[in-house]
């Protein structure tokens, strides 16, 4: 475990009912001979809003005593209150009052303190930010004490923005399994990124925030991110079962530039199994209804549906109205709930048993699909699915659909379905509108041997029917498709959605690939369909390439053919982790595609870049005109064949 690291967090509340912005604020550079005293100077100013009081979180080895404020800055009271203020090494949280006028846009309140050294050392991260937001990120402050010497270095940033990790856990749950969650933070900016991480608990108390730096071009792997969070100082307890969600508040760099990535994942007989998620920006949370498919309880499967209130503290609660439909035709039903409050950053999880049987359908056999929505609040949201197989845990993650994401869209392209001697791909295809839609579906794969190595097939669904394939290319051949031959040689390859004379605007497609374990159940991985539009056009981003003894990790790629018939071109380039370096770059045949063509380089990181562990990488299209998807799957086991073989579905980040 890291040792703790102490931490100054400055914030700023907003008088008069302003709007929720962060102020802007920079710290000076002072240093101090051993025994002295560095005095920091804190300028302020609101950015379009108004500020009417300063909070101080401190937590630094050193004494701070109050020195002078800007005329009009503090209040008397707030100024007797700071000069008798001296805490060597403590903690405590100070409100300075300003004026009865808050300070306008543009104004600016200064603030000086002395910062004197003790025989403690440590390095502090320091963030600003709206307090009453709760979102404390922002500026950059550096202050490192040691040998009786005092240095403090300051950045006028701003804060840019914040990532939410939907959930982060070390909890038990069914059939004996015991999830905890990999964090890989990444940063690909210039500047150094300094991060405020706060958990808001759901089970296991424990809720607080604490700061980090990842420093630019570097990519961090978290094992797991329960401990790491303890070991920056947040209070969780260190036992028992503790879940929640995880706010990155961004500042230094750009917050586009930074990017999570959780995999929650548990012991499984051959090693691992489990799913990964991305956190999510901002302005990517739900404000309305969104659809969450492929929900099913069998025999070989089980669902939970989860809710997370995305607001910050003072966005107030948020109640959630689910409205559940049965999509098989032969069982219809609909039946809808709300929810009990959730508090900002709370979390909710409901087994598919409870889904049901609060929206009145029966219990059993299920295929289901819901619409989340808020009954009240105005806080943003996010709600999402996961499937797991009965027998040995492992995990699909199912991303919420907004609601109005795909209309006026012509297309979906779903990046890959497979057939091979280990691997099958379930296709779940549902129509949430209330017209019967006639969807072509066309599958291009080398294996094909019909003209354009294209299989296609028409698939009629009805009003709230969800269809559930558990091996596609089979269902081809069962239906005497042309061009798809006997089972063995392998297919692969990409299917393309679309509605004869309409648009895509009330489907929903995605696939799940997976492999039978070598002692029970299945592991596999769940990726949604890209509608048309949403493909990269210049450069794409992938996060969170491991190759160890424990991971491998394979790349792939689509093109889209939106544009026309001819080839593209990509360029790879792989930086390490550890170091920010590029360590290859890779362009030629094995990036070359065909309009509508996939490809996969498998081990990526041991056969382009040997001794690279820790890797993300920037696709470019360098020639040609077609979009393209890029995606990757880090995958348990070092090489095929080993441990479980369970994969993790890693999304672009379109640039």
């Amino acid at each position: 475990m890291r040792a703790f690291v102490p931490s100054l967090l400055l914030a700023v509340v907003l008088g008069g009912g302003a709007s929720l912005q962060a102020a802007r604020v920079s710290l000076g550079t002072a240093s101090a001979p051993p025994g002295g005293a560095a005095t920091l100077e804190l300028t302020f100013s609101p950015e379009g809003s108004q500020v009417s009081t300063l909070k101080l979180d401190l937590q630094v080895p050193a004494t701070l005593t109050f020195v002078s404020a800007s005329p009009g800055a503090v209040t008397t009271e707030a100024e007797k209150s700071l000069q008798a203020l001296a805490i060597p090494g403590g903690v405590r949280l100070l409100v300075y009052g300003l004026n009865q006028t808050p300070l306008g846009a543009g104004v600016v309140g200064r603030i000086a303190l002395s910062v004197a050294a003790t025989a403690s050392a440590g390095t502090v991260a320091v963030g600003t930010a709206n307090a009453s937001a709760g979102d404390p990120s922002g500026n950059a402050v550096t202050l490192t004490a040691s040998a009786g010497s005092v240095t403090v270095t300051g950045s006028s940033s701003g804060a840019t923005g914040s990532l939410l990790v939907p959930v982060v856990l070390s909890a038990g749950g069914a059939a004996g399994s015991f999830y905890t969650t990999e964090l890989t933070l990444t940063n690909r900016a210039s500047a150094d990124a300094n991060l405020t991480l706060t958990y808001t608990a759901a089970s296991g108390g424990g809720s607080g925030t604490a700061p980090d730096r990842l420093a630019a071009g570097r990519q961090r792997i978290v094992p797991d991110a329960i401990e790491y969070l303890r070991s920056l100082g947040v209070p969780i307890p260190s036992s028992g079962s503790r879940l929640g969600t995880l706010r990155i508040g961004i500042a230094g760099a750009s917050a586009s530039q930074v990017a999570v990535t959780a995999r929650t994942a548990t012991v499984v007989p051959e090693g691992r199994a489990g799913l990964a998620y991305a956190a999510i920006p901002e302005s990517a949370l739900l404000t309305g209804g969104a659809w969450i498919s492929g929900l099913r309880r069998n025999a070989q499967d089980r669902s939970n549906l989860a809710l997370v209130n995305a607001g910050k503290e003072g966005d107030g609660d948020v109640r959630f109205r689910i409205t559940v439909r049965s999509g098989n035709l032969a069982a219809p039903g609909s039946g809808s709930f709300e929810t009990d409050p959730l508090g900002p950053g709370g979390f909710l999880q409901l087994g598919i048993d409870d889904v049901l049987s609060r929206a009145g359908l029966p219990a059993g056999d299920a295929n289901a699909f819901v619409r989340v929505e808020r009954s009240s609040g105005s806080a943003p949201f996010t709600a999402y699915g996961v499937v797991n197989d009965q027998l040995n845990s492992d995990g699909s993650f199912i991303v919420p659909v907004p609601e109005r994401a795909l209309d006026g869209k012509t297309a979906l392209f779903l990046p890959v379905v497979v057939e091979s001697a280990a691997f099958t791909s379930e296709l779940v295809l549902t129509n949430v509108g209330t017209s019967r839609k006639t969807v072509q579906l066309t599958f291009v794969s080398s294996a094909v041997t019909s003209g354009g190595n294209a299989a296609v097939d028409t698939l009629a669904l009805e009003p709230g029917e969800q269809r559930v394939i558990p091996s596609f290319v089979q269902y081809l051949r069962s239906r005497g498709v042309a061009g798809v031959g006997p089972a063995g040689p392998g297919f692969a390859g990409a299917v393309f959605a679309s509605v004869p004379g309409g648009d895509v605007s009330s489907l929903l497609l995605g696939a799940r690939t997976s492999a039978p374990g070598s002692v029970k159940g299945r592991y596999g991985l769940y990726y949604a369909a890209i509608p048309s539009g949403g493909s990269a056009t210049g450069s794409a981003w992938l996060f969170g390439l491991q190759q160890n003894g424990e991971n491998r990790t394979n790349v792939a790629f689509l093109s889209t053919g939106e544009a026309d018939g001819s080839a593209i071109r990509l360029r790879v380039e792989l930086f390490d982790g550890d170091t920010g370096r590029t360590v290859a770059t890779i362009e030629g045949s094995e990036t070359t595609l065909e309009a509508r063509r996939w490809s996969q380089i498998g081990t990526i990181l041991a056969s382009y870049a040997a001794g690279t562990t820790n890797a993300y990488a920037r696709v470019s299209r360098v020639s040609g005109a077609n979009p393209f998807v890029a995606y990757a799957v880090i995958n348990d086991g070092g090489a095929p064949g080993q441990r479980s073989g369970d994969g993790a579905y890693l999304p672009m980040s379109v640039e």
